[in-house]
């Protein structure tokens, strides 16, 4: 059995300044264990106190990215 994410929820609240932050941005993997800047999933997101990433069936890969809110 595989699980799968249907959003991200990312809490800023306890952030310093948050207006120092120019965006924030969530890039895919794929399967491998290194990070990379190669896929980026959706557009940088405004920053907020707590800001969800949502994807569609699932968080799969980028290409099931729906949208960035915040909340």
């Amino acid at each position: 059995m595989t699980a799968r994410a249907t959003s991200l929820v990312l809490n800023l609240d306890g952030t310093d300044d948050i207006d120092a932050l120019e965006s924030l941005t969530l890039f895919d993997t794929d399967d491998s264990d290194a990070f990379s800047l190669n896929t980026r999933v959706g557009e940088p997101a405004t920053p907020a106190a707590k800001l969800v990433f949502d994807f569609i069936d699932g968080c799969t890969s980028a290409k099931t990215y729906s949208g960035c809110r915040a909340v």
